[in-house]
């Protein structure tokens, strides 16, 4: 059985940093990182998004944050 490639490593690697730059990660990951208490840091990074440092969406019950470029 022979395997068709039909994206190039280039367009594979592309694609993938499209989709990091979109990433979000929930507070409760960042307070994972941190050892420290989630809704103490999700408050945290809702003040540091409110101040125009950092992005936020709800995902369903939680909340997910990333950097602006």
């Amino acid at each position: 059985m022979t395997f068709e490639s039909k994206y190039t490593d280039e367009k594979l690697l592309s694609a993938l940093e499209k989709c990091l730059s979109r990433a979000a990660i929930p507070a409760s990951q960042i307070a994972e990182e941190l050892e420290g208490n989630s809704e103490y840091v999700k408050k945290k990074l809702l003040e540091l998004e409110k101040r125009g440092l950092i992005k936020s969406k709800k995902v369903g019950s939680s909340w997910c944050f990333r950097p602006i470029k």
